[in-house]
């Protein structure tokens, strides 16, 4: 009987290495354009409309990635973000190509150069609009992820919120990066102290906590390696200019001010016009790719020259922009504490009406309003650039009032279709968030801020 011939044993195919996809999405590709690029400077691409886009190559895992506009479209430049990178068991979606016309020589227009930002008015998103999931969930793409820095660390501020000290401060950065955003800080350290007599500015024990947690920040810029806007103490200066009009005078030499030990502020006057270029030294050594920024406030003198005169005694001209301090609620959600006091939520209750700005621009408040105020500030403080901060989401109606997360506004509305009002008047920029708790937020607006973002973005108003 023969023997069996003894069937071979397969060779196993062996299950190939997964491979992934890069990709993201373009904005403010002008129509009719197109712009082309590459990945690692073989693998080209050509878009000829914004939205997302993909790479037909796929990279293993561990593949490095670098994506290059190879070219612009005519007339306009293109800006890579979260443009290099190595893959990590997953595709990469969050590549930016952000295009806008050609840069232009104003202050606004400089500046968003400098900090590596298309040459647009510039859109980013603060407290009840910058959370991660909610971005990426929606499709946003802001310019500016914005966080507050409250108190000093002797009194439980920021720099202990996470370990080692400071480490929220980079928590925020590497947040801001996964959406493809600059980080922006409000840096809010006086909000430990009583600002009403200005006794803490005074304070060794004080100011040296407060001048050690602004470096440990600048520090964290630094290792960070990419620019970031700081904005100074919102409210402080409104309480610094009453307080010096009615303590000192209306001189603020004469208000005294503890000032960091540092080298970098030996020759300056102890005392407050000593403060704000103190602050704006120690960016320059320790963080130079920061920005920064001062938030003057109209209620703190008599009139609006004051207030500018009284910013310009300060130093706060040689910064980097103003801050346009919007409103830090929902229009609605002081007429709604105002037609029901009873059973209103604390943080709507105060401040005087009508609150709900006007958008024909025919009654006051109205927008126009605001608009010939921020130009005043830009004109008379150094020429710089206007960022417009803490505008709430609310939705327009015409019915006063609202609920917790449902109150009216228009500011949403009337900013995204009408940027360039805001341009003229020296803007850079503009951040929406709220001030408060229960306000609107992109979460509960029905999809206002989406749907408007993403209509402006592809439209974008040019910076001149």
């Amino acid at each position: 009987t023969p023997t069996p011939t003894p069937t071979p044993t397969p060779t196993p195919t062996p299950t190939p290495a997964p491979t992934y996809t890069v990709g993201g999405s373009l904005t403010g590709l002008a129509t009719g354009q197109q712009v082309a690029l590459l990945d690692n400077g073989k693998d080209g691409l050509t878009l000829t409309a914004n939205g997302t886009f993909q790479f037909a190559t796929r990279l293993a895992n561990n593949s490095t990635y670098n994506i290059t506009v190879s070219i612009p479209p005519n007339g306009q430049t293109c800006l890579v973000s979260n443009g290099t990178g190595s893959v990590n068991a997953g595709n990469v979606n969050n590549v930016g190509i952000a295009c806008s016309n050609s840069a232009g020589t104003g202050p606004a227009a400089t500046l968003a150069k400098r900090l590596g930002l298309p040459n647009r008015f510039l859109i980013g998103l603060g407290s009840g609009g910058s959370d991660t999931t909610l971005i990426q969930s929606q499709g946003l793409k802001p310019d500016f992820y914005e966080r507050y820095l409250v108190g000093i660390d002797t009194q439980g501020g920021w720099t202990t919120w996470n370990s080692p000290s400071g480490a929220y401060a980079s928590y925020v950065m590497s947040q801001a990066d996964s959406v493809g955003a600059m980080p922006m800080f409000t840096l809010f350290q006086f909000s430990a102290d009583n600002l009403s007599d200005l006794t803490s500015l005074n304070s060794s024990a004080y100011m040296q906590a407060y001048w050690s947690d602004t470096i440990t920040l600048f520090n964290a810029i630094s290792q960070y390696g990419k620019p970031a806007l700081v904005s100074v103490e919102p409210d402080f200066w409104g309480f610094a200019q009453a307080v010096t009009n009615s303590s000192y005078g209306g001189d603020p030499t004469k208000v005294p001010a503890v000032l960091s030990t540092d080298a970098a502020c030996s020759s300056l006057p102890p005392n407050l016009t000593g403060f704000a270029p103190c602050l704006l030294n120690l960016a320059r050594k320790y963080a130079p790719k920061a920005a920064i920024g001062f938030p003057p406030s109209n209620w703190g003198g008599s009139s609006l020259a004051s207030v500018i005169a009284f910013m310009n005694q300060n130093g706060t001209a040689k910064g980097d922009f103003i801050v346009m301090q919007t409103t830090d609620r929902d229009a609605g959600c002081r007429e709604q504490a105002a037609l029901t006091p009873a059973t209103a939520q604390a943080d709507c209750v105060g401040g005087q009406g009508p609150w709900y700005w006007d958008e024909t621009n025919q009654t006051h408040p109205n927008f126009q309003d605001n608009f010939s105020m921020a130009l005043s500030y830009h004109n008379g403080i150094g020429g710089l650039p206007i960022v417009w901060w803490q505008t709430p989401f609310g939705v327009p109606s015409s019915t006063p009032g609202g609920s917790a997360g449902h109150y009216r506004d228009n500011r949403v509305d009337y900013f995204l279709k009408h940027p360039s009002e805001l341009v003229a008047v020296g803007g850079l920029g503009v951040v929406f968030g709220a001030g408060a708790e229960n306000q609107t937020t992109p979460a509960t607006d029905g999809g206002q801020y989406q749907n408007l973002s993403i209509k402006y973005l592809a439209n974008p108003a040019t910076l001149p």
